[in-house]
């Protein structure tokens, strides 16, 4: 190499030292080394599946795709040979600028801003660097795609002599890398698109890894390029194996059910679905739909299912998605178990993802920095590079965690195709989807083709879908219409569909005979009473509110009845500090769950719980008696799970010994139209009151043969008027042309976050709109530029700590725990996260957002505490209290949070 141009490279930089601004590291060797942790990954990290994808779409041989793809990854950070970037060690480092500029190039005082990913992209698009899908992705891997190079000025961007230096670090990268790059490839648009998320996923996780000093050290000394590649090629294999990169593979080896669960045969829902996924022989990435009563198996079913298609078929992993943390909590506990058995002689990578997984126990047991850490005997890690940072969750091979997680890879957030990229040729199971509305449906959809796009299979699980809800998940996987999708009226059943085959309907049968439900109303006013009644032999009932304000009441009511014992009366909802909360929801499932028996001494002689709809999502409960409020029938038929959910062998009180649903009941208005929706705001009116109508016609509830027909009724848009009372016709047509208007506002509110469609063609163009994720959310975000998962007001998770003179501050009510700065910091996170409520209500959020205290003045050394407020409650004995702005809000372990505004109740 020419002296002179070694002597400019050897002064161009890509990273410094903020400490010691002369420390820096060439950009040379950075990407030297981006493509050679890109060469790694490809080498050792990536499934059989995907690689053969990629090597068909190049049409190279598999070693030739490797050394293109690294060769591309290298050239990300090109753009940092530009004037604009240099120009950031003026001040720092003056005399590295002034050997730059002594070198020949021009580096104007002025430079107008410019991120260097767009200028590497217009470098490679002016110059026919690589194809123009290459060109996108880079340009995107700083967070978003921008191929709008007209904001870029000359004096940001550089001159000719420039270009030239960008030009000798090409040529450096093709004799180092590869040396035949390609220039141009012909995809059609959605092909196109595909390849340009995955690409875009894999630049940013070559970045991400290679950018980090502690494992790849600043360098400036002048090394020869091609053995500095060499070796870099050597150091990010141990870095990819430090980090958890390099582990597990499917081996091809199939296991038997019973192999897999060794506990326990499968059943006959569990059969018959193996069999008919068996008999439906699907050759590519496939969705299946298992609809089947609460109690069936439908999780074994879907685990044991993918992970035969993951050796068969050589996927990428597996990811479950749950509706809440609680549910995705008992999962992963469940997950491992499973995966132990299953691969006991690998390095198995899992991961929970959710808001608070840090502090979840299960996980922190198997957490590892470096995947060497772990002991000899233990097969299963929580990798620290992919646990602790949420847009890395979704890459770990095996993970657990909330549909959200998987939801934020199709909204228009900073780095999305980063999560697509960790989805790719995975298996993705989503449980309770009957629980979604119109909002998360629009995201489901879209992610649904996404996934199908990325070579994904889905599973689907849920005790109960409307049959219009079922042809659209067909639709959105498949791409066939959904009038297309020939309707069906079996219950059980499962439902599967891949490329090249027809959708197809398997019926299922369930082991048992049919659960007979009794059904039965009760006013508001003589619940009470009637409970009272029933449990005067013993029993446990769970009482099901709507809110948790209901919640709260009905628990203060029954408490003054002193029908159970303080301690087995349990009040349950989400308005608790996590910890509490974490408490209330163990001991539940211990006295409530499977192994809870009368003779081991775990589950009570009469109990109460009083919950809201944490209670009714995949927890594995059993209750002798259940009483509700009027909801949308889905949910009651879920509710119903939980009622005499396992064979206790004669051992319920002879009062609650056959199951029984007390519902209830509501006021009508002067016409006779039941008020519906008085108690239930979250519920369309339309529904509930269909919901109230057929399930006033009958006395029992056959939870097999009763579900379809229940639902079809509810759920059916038809104008079937005759079927109602004629006084509700015209409330019931108002509130069923509100809700479908509703359902279009929603749907938009839900497609103005998300990305477009993988078949879309602005897709790669369009401007995004960089919605915050909820770690990069203050309370004062607004609204319409959040990445929402959910509808509904914000949802912000607020930390409320304790004090007793008003200085000093505890995380606990007895203000024993002291908080202060001499503390780890993880050990403050930890408190301040276990203390955290979710609050919802928008008018005292921003009041929190004037009034509340801010961390930085008590912790400004932390990072992740800077703008972020809190709660300081006053305690008072065993209640904590606090006056902010015109409310007043009081915290305890009985009921938890509660606010009034004006010395009025306003939290629902």
């Amino acid at each position: 190499m020419d002296k002179k141009l070694q002597a400019l490279l050897s002064c161009i930089w890509a990273k410094s030292n903020d400490d010691q601004p002369q420390e820096i590291h060439l950009l040379l060797f950075h990407l030297l080394e981006s493509a050679a942790v890109a060469l790694t990954l490809w080498q050792e990290s990536l499934s059989p599946s995907i690689k053969k994808e990629i090597v068909d779409l190049l049409h190279l041989s598999i070693e030739e795709t490797g050394n293109q793809l690294a060769y591309w990854v290298g050239l990300h950070d090109i753009g940092k040979a530009s004037p604009v970037f240099q120009k950031q060690l003026e001040q720092k480092n003056p005399a590295l600028l002034a050997e730059i500029r002594a070198s020949g190039l021009t580096i104007k005082k002025d430079c107008p801003p410019a991120y260097h990913s767009h200028i590497s992209a217009k470098f490679i698009h002016d110059n026919f660097v690589a194809p123009n899908e290459i060109e996108i992705a880079i340009s995107g891997h700083h967070g978003l795609w921008d191929s709008d190079y007209s904001k870029i000025s000359k004096d940001s961007y550089g001159l000719q002599e420039w270009d030239a230096v960008r030009n000798a670090f090409c040529g450096i990268l093709r004799d180092a890398v590869w040396n035949q790059p390609l220039k141009t490839l012909s995809l059609d648009a959605q092909k196109k698109n595909e390849l340009v998320a995955w690409f875009s996923g894999f630049i940013c996780v070559a970045d991400w890894i290679s950018s980090d000093e502690n494992r790849f050290p600043y360098q400036r000394k002048w090394m020869d390029p091609q053995e500095y590649f060499k070796n870099a090629c050597s150091h990010a294999h141990q870095v990819l194996q430090d980090i958890g990169w390099i582990g597990w593979h499917s081996d091809g080896k199939i296991l038997t059910f019973q192999e897999m669960y060794p506990d326990y045969s499968p059943n006959s829902v569990q059969q018959q679905a193996i069999d008919a996924f068996n008999d439906y022989a699907a050759d590519s990435p496939f969705l299946m739909v298992v609809e089947a009563p609460t109690g069936c198996g439908k999780t074994e079913i879907a685990m044991f299912l993918a992970d035969q298609w993951l050796q068969k078929k050589n996927g990428s992993g597996l990811y479950i998605a749950m509706p809440t943390q609680a549910t995705s909590n008992s999962i992963y506990q469940r997950s491992l178990r499973v995966l132990a058995r299953r691969y006991p002689d690998q390095k198995v990578n899992v991961v929970l993802a959710h808001g608070q997984a840090a502090w979840n126990e299960e996980m922190q047991q198997i957490r590892v920095a470096k995947v060497g850490d772990s002991k000899e005997d233990q097969s299963l890690v929580a990798a620290e590079w992919f646990q602790n940072n949420r847009k890395r969750t979704l890459l770990a091979p095996f993970g657990v965690g909330t549909v959200d997680q998987v939801f934020l890879s199709i909204l228009q957030t900073k780095h999305f195709f980063v999560r697509l990229f960790g989805l790719k040729n995975k298996v993705i199971v989503f449980d309770e989807v009957h629980a979604y509305d119109t909002y998360m449906n629009t995201l489901f959809y879209r992610l649904l083709e996404w996934l199908h796009g990325l070579g994904a299979s889905v599973v689907i699980l849920s005790a109960t879908l409307p049959e219009k809800t079922r042809a659209q998940i067909v639709a959105h996987y498949s791409g066939v219409p959904d009038e297309q999708v020939l309707p069906d009226s079996h219950y059980p059943r499962l439902t599967l569909v891949c490329a090249g085959k027809e959708p197809c309907v398997f019926p299922l049968t369930a082991d048992s005979s049919d659960r007979t439900i009794n059904l039965r109303w009760v006013s508001e006013e003589e619940m009470p009473s009637v409970l009272k009644e029933k449990l005067s032999e013993g029993g446990c009932v769970a009482v099901i509110c709507n809110t948790v304000r209901k919640a709260q009441e009905t628990f203060l009511r029954l408490k003054e009845m002193q029908m159970v014992d303080e301690e087995d009366l349990i009040l349950f909802h989400a308005r608790y500090p996590l910890c509490w909360r974490e408490q209330i929801e163990q001991k539940v499932l211990k006295n409530f769950g499977k192994d809870s028996t009368l003779e081991n001494g775990s589950r009570p002689r009469k109990a109460i719980v009083v919950a809201t709809q944490v209670i009714e999502q995949s927890l594995d409960l059993d209750f002798d008696l259940m009483v509700s409020e009027l909801a949308p029938v889905d949910l009651i038929l879920q509710r119903a799970g939980r009622l005499h959910r396992h064979d206790r062998k004669d051992a319920r009180p002879s009062k609650v010994s056959s199951p029984q649903m007390i519902l209830v009941d509501v006021s009508q208005d002067e016409d006779g139209v039941p008020l519906v929706g008085t108690r239930e705001p979250f519920y369309p009116k339309n529904v509930l009151l269909k919901t109230y109508h057929v399930l006033c016609e009958i006395t029992q509830l056959q939870v097999i043969a009763s579900t379809r027909s229940l639902i079809e009724k509810v759920y059916d848009d038809q104008e079937n008027w005759s079927e109602f009372p004629l006084e509700w016709n015209e409330k019931l047509k108002k509130w069923q042309k509100e809700e479908i208007a509703k359902r279009e506002i929603k749907g938009d509110d839900a497609s103005f976050t998300l990305i477009d469609a993988p078949s879309c063609k602005r897709l790669l163009y369009r401007q995004m709109n960089q919605l915050a994720e909820s770690d990069e959310q203050s309370v004062g975000t607004l609204e319409r530029m959040q990445a929402k998962t959910r509808d509904g007001c914000l949802s912000v998770r607020i930390p409320c700590l304790f004090t007793r003179d008003g200085s000093a501050l505890y995380s606990d009510l007895e203000c024993r725990q002291l908080l202060h700065e001499g503390m780890g910091e993880g050990e403050i996170l930890r408190a301040i996260a276990w203390n955290e409520v979710g609050i919802s209500n928008a008018w005292l959020l921003r009041t929190i957002e004037r009034q509340a205290q801010d961390f930085d003045q008590c912790f400004p050394n932390i990072k992740k505490l800077k703008k972020r407020k809190f709660l300081l409650f006053q305690v008072d004995q065993k209640v904590a209290k606090l006056d902010i702005g015109d409310y007043h809000l009081e915290l305890s372990c009985e009921l938890g949070l509660t606010y009034q505004y004006g010395g009025k109740d306003v939290g629902i």
